[in-house]
C-alpha cells in the first residue's frame, strides 16, 4: 500500500507566480492507478477528472475515431448503472459532467457538490470496469458521432481543412495525419467486438490518472480512491507506438477548396520540437510575441504596413497542448489575406518577419509582455476547479509530478531573447513548411445519408446500488460591498484571496439598442475600436500596455449593454486602471484604425452571414421584433461603410459614461485601498449615462415556417422560438426557467434524452430562455441530417406539448432543482464565475446577496403543478416560430 504520508507537495514558486500556493498530492496504488489530490476548501465543490492514455494515436488504420467514438460508449451503462443512467446520476445530484477526445488522452470529467463525491468516484469505478457495451449502444452512439462529425467538421468553414488537410500536409505517419473524429466509414464500420478489445487494451487503472481538485483533503481522497478503484485489476496496457516524423524538407504548398468558405486563409506550418526542452517554450514565448495582434511584428507587417491582410494570428501547439503532448506537432501561423493579395506577396512579408526574429530575436520589452502574459494563462488554467482537475491529471500522466508544474513556468521565464531567437532560426527559419492556402469552392449538395438501424436494448441484471449521497451542502455568496466613486460610477468588490489575480466587468447600459436609428454599427465598431487608441497611445501602444501588466481586456456590444472584461495579475492592478482611464477618457478612434476596422468587418460579415447560427438569430429577430430595437438585425456592408471617426468620438462621449455605469471586482483586494485606488485612477471620467426607455414590442403573429437556403450545407440546423412576457423580476419566471430545464436545459432533459439517445437524431438538442428588459427569448434548438429533418421537428414539438399537457413527474422535478442548486454552487466556485454571477443580477437591477439567498428556498418550494402551469400559460405552440437552415436541394418542405 502507498503510504498516505507520501504526500508532494509543489515547491515554492514565487518568483513566477507571488501569492500562488497550490499544495498537490500525488499517490500510486499497487494496480497502478494514478491518484492526485488538490486540496481548495474554499468552496464546497468538488471537481473529478479521470484521464486514460489512449487517444486517436494509439487507433490502427480502418479504426479511425475508435477512442472518440468509445468516449461516447463509456456513457452506455455499466454493471450497475443503465444507458445514460450517468449523466442522470451526477445532474440530478447537482452535478455536470462531460469527456473529451484529443490524440494522445481520453478525460471523463464531472464537478459535483461536496456530498455527491463519493457517487461520482463510484460511477466513474463503474466505468473503469464493469462498462457493458452492447448492440443498441453501439449503433445508436454511432449515429450520434456522425452527427457530430457533419456538425463540427463538414458543415463548419475551415474546421476539416486546418485540421484533417494541414495534418495531411505536415505528417507522414497514418497515426498523425488522421483526426480524432475519424472517417465516416470507419466509424460505421466499427464492430462490437473490436470495441470491446478497445476497452479491454487501454481501459485500466495503470493507463489512468485519477484526479480530485476542490474540497477534499489528501488523506480522504486516498481512502476514496482506495475504496472505489483498489479492487480493479491491473492489466497490460500496449506499449505506445513510434510517432515520430522525418524532418520535413522544403516547403509542401497545397491549395484546399472549402465549399462553406466565403473568405481565403493562409495557415502556415513549421514542424516543432517534443515539450519540455528550451525550444519548446521558447517556441511558446515566440507565439505569444507574434499573436497578439496590434502589438505584435506579425500583425504590424502583413496588416499595418504591408496591408496584405486584415487579420494574423498564431498557434502553439496546433493540435495538442502543454499538458499532453505526445509525438510531433507544428507553429502555425494563419493570415486572413485581403482580396486580390498574392500569397507569394504575403509569404514574402512573413518571411521578413520570421527573418528578422531569427536574426535578431524579439525586442526585450515584447519578451517581458509575453512571460506576463504566459503568467496569465497558467492563472486563468487554474482558476476553475473543472479547468484545474484536466490540467493537473493530464500533466500526471503525461509529463510528471504535477507537485513541480510551476518549474515549467520559473523555465518559460527565465529564457532570454537569444533564447527566441535560436529556436526561431532552428524550427522556424532553418526548418521545411507547409503552405495551406483554403479558398472558397464551388457548393456541392449532400448526399442523403442512411440511418444505422438501432436494435432494442438488450436486458440488463440489476447491478449494486450507488452509495448513498448526504444532504447538499449549503453556500453563501461572499459579500459584495458596494460603494461609489465621486464620479457616480457604481463599484461591487468581492473580496476573494484564492489567487493573486482580478477579475473586472465594467458594464454600460445601452449596447445595440441603445443606438439611434442612424447609429447602425457605432456600438459594435465603439466595442471594436475602444482600445484602438487614446490621445497619446497608438493602438500598438494600448496593447504593449496592458500585455506588459499581464492583463487581458475585451469589449463587447451585447443588445442591451457594453461590457468590458478584464483579468489579471493582482500586483498590477493600480496600472492597470490608470490604463483603463485613459482608454475610457481618450479614446480617440483613430480614421486609419476605422478604415481596417471597416474592412475587417465586411470580410468577416461574409463568413458569418453563411454559419446557421447567425441566419437562424437574424431570421427569428427580424419575425419576432420588427422595427423595434431588439430586431437587432445584421450589420449591411453599406452600415459598415458609414462608420467614421468623428460618429464614433460623438457615439464615445454619449455612451461610455461613469454614472450608470457598474463595474464588478473579484480579487484579493480590500475595500478602502480599492476605493482610493480607483478614485485615483477614474476621478477624470465624468459624465452621467441616462437610460432610453424601451418602445413596447410588436404584437405577436401566428406561428409559422421558415427556411432558409445555404447551399452545400451538410445538416438541417431547426430553431423553434417565440417571445415570452416574463422578466427576472416575475415570480413566474423562476417556475418557467424550471419547465424549459426539464424541457431542454441538459444533456439528460426530455429534448437531448429523445432525439439523441433514443432517435439518433441529433448530437444535441437544448432549449433555453434567455432573459432582457421586457421579456424573454425562448427557444429550442438541433442540428440533424436532411432526411430525418421532420421527423426530428415533430419529436420536439411533441416534447414541447408533453411539458404543457402532461403532469410534471415529481422525480423529474426534484431531480432538475438539484441540478440547479449545484450549478449555482458552481457560481461560487471561482472568481470569473462570481464576478459574472455579481455582474449579471446587478444588471438586472436585482440584489446579488437576496437573489443568492433566496435561490435554493424559492426552488424548493415550487411544485410539479406549478411548472406545467408555467409551461402551459407562456409555451405558446400557435406562435411559434420554426427557422430551418439546410440545403434545399436536399430537404423536402417542412410543416
Amino acid at each position: 500500500m502507498t503510504d498516505p504520508a507520501a504526500v508532494s507537495q509543489p515547491r515554492p514558486a514565487d518568483q513566477t507566480l507571488p501569492g500562488v500556493r497550490l499544495p498537490v498530492a500525488r499517490f500510486r496504488l499497487d494496480n497502478g492507478l494514478t491518484v492526485v489530490v488538490q486540496s481548495d476548501r474554499s468552496s464546497p465543490v468538488v471537481a473529478v477528472s479521470v484521464t486514460y492514455r489512449v487517444g486517436s494515436s494509439d487507433e490502427k488504420p480502418g479504426r479511425s475515431g475508435f477512442a472518440h467514438l468509445f468516449e461516447h460508449l463509456m456513457f452506455q451503462g455499466t454493471r450497475s448503472l443503465k444507458p445514460q443512467e450517468y449523466p442522470r446520476l451526477i445532474e440530478s445530484n447537482g452535478g455536470e459532467d462531460n469527456a473529451f477526445t484529443v490524440r494522445s488522452r481520453t478525460t471523463y470529467y464531472e464537478t459535483v457538490p461536496r456530498n455527491a463525491l463519493e457517487l461520482a468516484l463510484w460511477a466513474e469505478s463503474e466505468r473503469m470496469h464493469t462498462l457493458q457495451v452492447d448492440a443498441r449502444a453501439l449503433a445508436n452512439e454511432k449515429n450520434v458521432v456522425l452527427e457530430e462529425m457533419r456538425k463540427n467538421y463538414l458543415n463548419t468553414p475551415y474546421a476539416k481543412a486546418m485540421q484533417a488537410d494541414l495534418a495531411e500536409a505536415v505528417f507522414s505517419r497514418w497515426e498523425n495525419r488522421h483526426t480524432t473524429i475519424g472517417e465516416a466509414a470507419d466509424v460505421q464500420g466499427a464492430a462490437l467486438d473490436d470495441v470491446r478489445s478497445f476497452y479491454k487494451a487501454h481501459y485500466a487503472p495503470n493507463n489512468a490518472v485519477l484526479t480530485m481538485a476542490g474540497d477534499v483533503a489528501p488523506e480522504e481522497g486516498l481512502a476514496l480512491a482506495r475504496k472505489y478503484f483498489a479492487q480493479i485489476p491491473a492489466s497490460p496496457v500496449p506499449a505506445p507506438g513510434d510517432l515520430s516524423e522525418p524532418p520535413l524538407q522544403g516547403e509542401v504548398r497545397r491549395v484546399v477548396e472549402d465549399s462553406l468558405a466565403r473568405n481565403e486563409r493562409v495557415v502556415v506550418a513549421w514542424r516543432s520540437p517534443q515539450r519540455g526542452g528550451k525550444d519548446y517554450w521558447a517556441l511558446e514565448l515566440l507565439r505569444r510575441v507574434i499573436d497578439s495582434d496590434e502589438s505584435s511584428p506579425l500583425y504590424q507587417k502583413l496588416v499595418k504596413q504591408d496591408a496584405l491582410a486584415v487579420a494574423t494570428g498564431a498557434r502553439f501547439p496546433w493540435f495538442q497542448s502543454h499538458v499532453d503532448m505526445r509525438g510531433p506537432d507544428v507553429f502555425g501561423v494563419v493570415a486572413l489575406p485581403r482580396p486580390q493579395a498574392g500569397l507569394d506577396a504575403l509569404l514574402a512579408s512573413l518571411d521578413s518577419v520570421v527573418a528578422s526574429l531569427s536574426r535578431e530575436g524579439p525586442a526585450e520589452a515584447d519578451l517581458a509582455r509575453a512571460k506576463a502574459q504566459l503568467r496569465l494563462s497558467w492563472l486563468r488554467e487554474l482558476e476553475q476547479l473543472t479547468d484545474r482537475a484536466n490540467f493537473l491529471g493530464s500533466y500526471a500522466a503525461f509529463v510528471g509530478d504535477p507537485a513541480g508544474l510551476f518549474e515549467d513556468l520559473d523555465a518559460a521565464t527565465r529564457l532570454s531573447a537569444e533564447d527566441l531567437r535560436q529556436a526561431a532560426e532552428r524550427w522556424l527559419r532553418g526548418a521545411g513548411r507547409a503552405v495551406l492556402h483554403i479558398v472558397p469552392g464551388t457548393p456541392q449538395a449532400p448526399s442523403p445519408r442512411s440511418e444505422i438501424p438501432v436494435p432494442a436494448q438488450e436486458p440488463r441484471q440489476p447491478g449494486q446500488a450507488p452509495p448513498p449521497v448526504l444532504p447538499a451542502p449549503v453556500a453563501a455568496l461572499s459579500p459584495v460591498r458596494r460603494f461609489a466613486l465621486d464620479n457616480g460610477l457604481s463599484v461591487a468588490l468581492i473580496e476573494d484571496g484564492r489567487l493573486p489575480l482580478i477579475e473586472a466587468r465594467l458594464s454600460l447600459p445601452g449596447g445595440d439598442v441603445g443606438e439611434e436609428p442612424q447609429e447602425r454599427a457605432l456600438a459594435t465598431a465603439a466595442a471594436g475600436l475602444l482600445l484602438a487608441g487614446t490621445a497619446r497611445q497608438d493602438a500598438a501602444s494600448v496593447a504593449r500596455s496592458l500585455e506588459g501588466l499581464g492583463y487581458s481586456l475585451g469589449v463587447e456590444s451585447r443588445l442591451e449593454r457594453i461590457v468590458l472584461e478584464g483579468a489579471g495579475l493582482i500586483e498590477n492592478a493600480p496600472a492597470f486602471f490608470a490604463q483603463l482611464a485613459e482608454i475610457l477618457t481618450e479614446a480617440s478612434y483613430p480614421a486609419g484604425e476605422v478604415e481596417l476596422w471597416r474592412d475587417q468587418t465586411k470580410q468577416g460579415l461574409k463568413d458569418i452571414r453563411q454559419k446557421p447560427g447567425y441566419m437562424i438569430q437574424e431570421k427569428v429577430h427580424a419575425e419576432l421584433f420588427a422595427g423595434h430595437p431588439y430586431e437587432n438585425r445584421g450589420l449591411s456592408d453599406e452600415e459598415v461603410d458609414a462608420v467614421t471617426s468623428q460618429r464614433l468620438n460623438a457615439f464615445h462621449a454619449a455612451a461610455f459614461r461613469p454614472s450608470g455605469a457598474t463595474l464588478v471586482l473579484a480579487g484579493p483586494l480590500g475595500v478602502d485601498e480599492t476605493k482610493a485606488m480607483l478614485e485615483r485612477a477614474l476621478g477624470g471620467w465624468r459624465g452621467e449615462l441616462p437610460r432610453k426607455p424601451l418602445p413596447p414590442l410588436p404584437a405577436a403573429r401566428p406561428g409559422r415556417v421558415d427556411f432558409l437556403d445555404r447551399p452545400g450545407s451538410q445538416q438541417v440546423n431547426l430553431t423553434i422560438a417565440q417571445w415570452v412576457p416574463l422578466t427576472v423580476h416575475d415570480d413566474d419566471f423562476l417556475i418557467f426557467q424550471i419547465a424549459t430545464h426539464i424541457l431542454g436545459g441538459s444533456a439528460t432533459a426530455r429534448l437531448f434524452t429523445k432525439l439523441r439517445e433514443e432517435k439518433g437524431y441529433t448530437y444535441g438538442s437544448y432549449a433555453g430562455a434567455g432573459a432582457r428588459e421586457l421579456g424573454a427569448l425562448w427557444s429550442a434548438t438541433a442540428e440533424t441530417r436532411p432526411e430525418v429533418a421532420q421527423l426530428a421537428l415533430d419529436a420536439m414539438r411533441a416534447e414541447i406539448a408533453r411539458l404543457r399537457e402532461q403532469p410534471i413527474d415529481p422525480a423529474e422535478l426534484a431531480n432538475a432543482k438539484r441540478f440547479l442548486a449545484g450549478q449555482f454552487l458552481m457560481q461560487l466556485a471561482s472568481m470569473d464565475r462570481v464576478a459574472g454571477f455579481v455582474d449579471r443580477r446587478l444588471f438586472e437591477g436585482r440584489d446579488p446577496a437576496r437573489v443568492a439567498a433566496q435561490f435554493v428556498k424559492r426552488l424548493d418550494a415550487l411544485t410539479p403543478e406549478q411548472v406545467r402551469q408555467a409551461a402551459r400559460a407562456y409555451l405558446a405552440p400557435d406562435r411559434m416560430l420554426v427557422v430551418a437552415v439546410g440545403d434545399a436541394k436536399t430537404l423536402a418542405p417542412l410543416r
